[in-house]
């Protein structure tokens, strides 16, 4: 016989005398007199081990004869949104969004992770392969034609030490290499980091994984987002707005924009959302002669919403880099937050 020294066990999968301590309760099945006695204790928990055991020998005997046990699904967080995660450059693009780079993105969520208790290292995460939908072009889609579909090979941005919890970061790059079903030329390019972060959970909850995964995404902040935050109408409660201070602050050739687009024609481009221009110009309109703004906001479509916040910060607005870093920044501080209280709510953490 070999000996050599132990530098590290396994925690025991029978219930240990700390466990006992902590969860007391689980005396209550015991009788009294045997509580007090370790040895008695001890062997209880190994009893029990010895029967879990049996239960999956029995389980694998099953998966020998033929009969499949069902896969374990990966477990992966909902797609926490804060910020557009759109963000167009080039061409006519007047007030450009910030982008992250992935050291950038990596370094804050490690840090806003870190505040949280829960620690997170790159390179402690391992490949994946699963299916996922290619992107569908921005416009001119055929909805009659079914999403094609790709097997890629996914390596999560960063990870707990034991794997346990991994959690990918979705930039303009990722963007730029997901699978697409057309490919088109434009002197704009457009960026849409969200919706790839919500084909990748797709795919990561359909993978067979023991782990539990995470998806964040680039918020693309551009100066819209700057003046949601400036005048607390991000998202759909707004209540304690002062919408005269508001609509004071709307761009008046934005607006004149938006009147022009909102007597277009509905098409198939992203510009072709008139419908929602309308909405967001009656929404001004009522708002302006003092109908009360809170309860009107919260009817309103979310990309109505967006176009009253884009007024905001168009083409009025002066672009500021250092502003928009600190608000792209802040977005994804808010994502990762959610993501661990998503995880001490499931009993992960």
């Amino acid at each position: 016989m070999d000996t050599r020294p132990v530098h590290g066990y396994r925690s025991p999968s029978y219930p240990t005398q700390g466990i006992l301590a902590e969860h007391p309760e689980l005396l209550r099945l015991v009788p009294e007199r045997w509580r007090r006695n370790r040895l008695v204790l001890t062997g209880l928990g190994i009893a029990c081990s010895l029967a879990l055991a049996g239960c999956r020998m029995q389980r694998a005997e099953a998966a020998e004869d033929g009969t499949k046990t069902p896969a374990m699904k990966a477990a992966v967080a909902p797609i926490f949104e804060h910020g557009g995660g759109l963000g167009s450059v080039g061409c006519v693009v007047i007030s450009p969004p910030v982008f992250l780079t992935e050291e950038e993105a990596r370094a804050v969520i490690v840090e806003e992770a870190q505040a949280a208790g829960l620690a997170l290292t790159p390179g402690a995460a391992r490949p994946v392969r699963i299916e996922v939908s290619e992107l569908p072009p921005w416009f001119g889609e055929d909805p009659g034609r079914p999403t094609p579909r790709a097997s890629i090979q996914l390596t999560p941005d960063l990870a707990t030490a034991d794997g346990g919890i991994e959690v990918s970061f979705v930039s303009t790059d990722d963007y730029t290499e997901w699978p697409a079903s057309q490919v088109g030329a434009s002197s704009v390019t457009t960026y849409r980091t969200l919706e790839v972060a919500r084909l990748a959970s797709e795919g990561l909850s359909q993978a067979e994984s023991k782990e539990v995964y995470g998806v964040l995404y680039d918020p693309c902040a551009d100066m819209a987002d700057v003046a949601a935050r400036q005048y607390g109408i991000d998202g759909t409660d707004a209540e304690g707005v002062d919408w005269s201070v508001v609509m004071g602050a709307l761009d008046a050739e934005r607006l004149g924009f938006l009147r022009e687009m909102g007597r277009t024609a509905d098409g198939p481009g992203p510009q072709g959302h008139s419908q929602s221009c309308r909405d967001a110009l009656a929404f001004i309109d009522d708002v302006k002669v003092g109908a009360p703004g809170g309860q009107r906001w919260r009817q309103l479509s979310k990309d109505a919403r967006d176009r009253v916040i884009d007024c905001l910060g168009g083409r009025g607005a002066r672009w500021d880099g250092d502003v928009l870093k600190q608000t792209a920044e802040e977005l994804l501080r808010e994502q990762v937050r959610d993501f661990v209280a998503w995880l001490k709510a499931e009993g992960i953490v």
